[in-house]
């Protein structure tokens, strides 16, 4: 990935952006501004990261339990966690 600027010749700058960033430093990425979106961009794929890693982790448990013949529901119920007419089963939350 190159800056993307346009130098005074009319080329493409050809120097790498900051990170984070969108254009290297010369041509503009060393203000505040910039380096205050870059960092907000790092941030937000950074928690991208973290979110998709946990859905991940959470689909390869669900897969477990379905190749063991269970669904989140009946795992639940396994272990007292289900609902019953009057609220939780004993040994569940409340018990």
């Amino acid at each position: 990935m190159r800056c993307g600027a346009k130098t005074r010749d009319g080329d493409p700058c050809r120097n790498p952006p900051m990170r984070g960033a969108r254009r290297c430093r010369m041509h503009g990425a060393a203000t505040k501004a910039a380096r205050r979106a870059a960092e907000r961009r790092l941030l937000e794929a950074k928690m991208r990261s973290v979110v998709n890693w946990a859905l991940a982790k959470r689909e390869a448990e669900l897969a477990e339990l379905r190749a063991h013949g269970l669904t989140p529901y009946t795992w639940g119920l396994e272990r007292g966690l289900g609902l019953d007419q009057e609220g939780l089963k004993p040994g569940g939350l409340n018990g």
